[in-house]
């Protein structure tokens, strides 16, 4: 969990703009990339372990999904403050929305995780989110 957590955090790293909105697209892209490779393999062989031994998955979410889950939460706070998203918003949902796809994508094999993929979905959710500017 270490050398792999030392090996994907610095690629999956947010981006800090101006733009909330921006810096989630950049970083959902980041992971998108992880995952279609060998950053991917691993996330699935954890998980799959996991499925068997409740300490793998208890570090797998520990050790990452909690910490990159904080730093989406923290960027969407950010986009709620400089009121590029609604206040309304459940950020424990949005979080699952935004990764979920991806997650999906990288489990079951069923389609790529492509850029087009990652830029129609993750745009979809954030103009759910978004405030109205009208």
């Amino acid at each position: 969990m270490e050398a792999f957590l030392e090996d994907v955090t610095p690629s999956i790293s947010f981006p800090t703009t101006h733009s909330a909105r921006n810096d989630l697209l950049v970083q959902i892209h980041k992971v998108a990339a992880a995952y279609r490779g060998k950053s991917g393999k691993i996330v699935r062989e954890m998980i799959a372990l996991g499925q068997l031994d409740p300490t793998v998955i208890q570090s797998f979410v520990e050790g990452y999904l909690e910490p990159r889950r904080l730093a989406a939460k923290e960027v969407l706070i950010r986009g709620i403050n400089n009121n590029e998203f609604s206040k309304r918003i459940n950020i424990e949902v949005v979080v699952d929305s935004l990764y979920g796809p991806i997650f999906h994508r990288m489990l079951t094999k069923h389609a790529p995780i492509d850029d087009c993929f990652v830029d129609e979905y993750v745009s979809l959710i954030l103009n759910a989110i978004a405030v109205d500017k009208a």
